[in-house]
């Protein structure tokens, strides 16, 4: 095995970790959007609830 294909192995091994972190950044991010949308949904409702009783 020469020198340019640990490199290779090396480089691929950082591309893969990099992606896996950002795939998962990205997913969290969404998730806490997610949560962040059904807790404004849920209040704007109750407001209106207590608006209208």
């Amino acid at each position: 095995m020469s020198t340019l294909d640990a490199l290779g192995l090396i480089f691929i091994g950082i591309g893969i970790g990099f992606a896996l972190t950002k795939g998962w950044q990205l997913h969290k991010s969404i998730k806490e959007k997610v949560r962040r949308d059904a807790e404004e949904t849920e209040r704007k409702r109750k407001e209106e609830q207590n608006q209208n009783p």
